[in-house]
């Protein structure tokens, strides 16, 4: 399985500024809420994808929907502009 890159990048930009604040509670809930929003962006674009297949009759190649659920995650990360420790 091929890891998002936008994500990958997310997390080790979190991953440094951790470091230096050196909080390991902080860094253990954003690792959390990262994967929560990952699994939750995944299971609701494969669950988009379902409903697209079965009510519209449209397929959509599994590389697409991969690249919307990266950029999903992206997005919503980059929407975290408010997180305490930074």
């Amino acid at each position: 399985m091929r890891y998002c890159e936008g994500t990958l990048f997310a997390g080790a930009l979190l991953h440094g500024r951790m470091k230096r604040n050196g909080s390991c509670c902080i860094q253990k809930s954003i690792k959390k809420s990262i994967l929560k929003l990952s699994l939750a962006a995944t299971v609701y674009g494969i669950w988009c994808e379902r409903n697209m297949r079965i009510f519209q009759h449209k397929l959509m190649e599994a590389k697409v929907l991969g690249s919307k659920i990266c950029n999903n995650i992206r997005d919503a990360m980059m929407a975290w502009h408010n997180i305490k420790s930074m």
